[in-house]
């Protein structure tokens, strides 16, 4: 449910007229060398994306920028990720209780466990990666968020975006690392 009258996300998408540094003409610009404003999330905090999949996430990120997200290059695969300024997690949760990795919350809903995959090690791009766009959590247009969504077995739901995290601790270094986030968004009325 939505904090903004139960209605998805629904942010507009806009051409650039001048483009964005780096993109070739034509081509797709690489996430990673794309920043991102993660202030103009905040209307969305607990809201549905429009669409089931990744991709409409990606729109919605891609057009606080002035961006569509087709222009961009990114893995539908990964667990999570790297803009130039900040991380998205994806976070999946099985109604049965199965999969890979048991994503799961603490401290009262404050707190929550995201598992990066058999890739992620401490010596891997993506962990410092990730450790580099933690640092960045203070800044309201930069940071790490988190989008989830609840999964039953091959059919899965919209994501939710449940806002910016900052990292509490780590778990083992060796995969599936352990992040433990704390939320620093909190809903009008302070209930997730």
């Amino acid at each position: 449910k939505s904090n903004n009258g139960g209605s998805a996300l629904s942010a507009p998408v806009m051409e650039l007229s001048g483009g964005v540094p780096g993109a070739s003409s034509g081509g797709a610009v690489k996430a990673s060398d794309l920043r991102i404003d993660l202030s103009k999330l905040s209307p969305h905090l607990n809201s549905l994306a429009p669409a089931t999949g990744k991709a409409a996430v990606i729109d919605l990120l891609a057009s606080t920028v002035g961006r569509r997200g087709s222009s961009l290059s990114w893995s539908k695969y990964s667990g999570s990720l790297l803009f130039k300024n900040a991380a998205i997690l994806w976070m999946n949760f099985d109604k049965n209780g199965g999969g890979d990795y048991v994503n799961d919350f603490g401290e009262g809903g404050e707190e929550v466990n995201w598992y990066g995959g058999s890739k992620v090690s401490s010596e891997s791009n993506m962990y410092k990666g990730l450790r580099q766009r933690f640092s960045f959590s203070s800044k309201a247009d930069s940071g790490v968020v988190v989008f989830a969504r609840f999964c039953e077995g091959s059919k899965s739901e919209p994501y939710v975006y449940l806002g910016r995290v900052e990292l509490v601790e780590t778990g083992q270094l060796s995969p599936p690392i352990r992040f433990r986030c704390r939320f620093l968004d909190k809903v009008e009325g302070g209930a997730k």
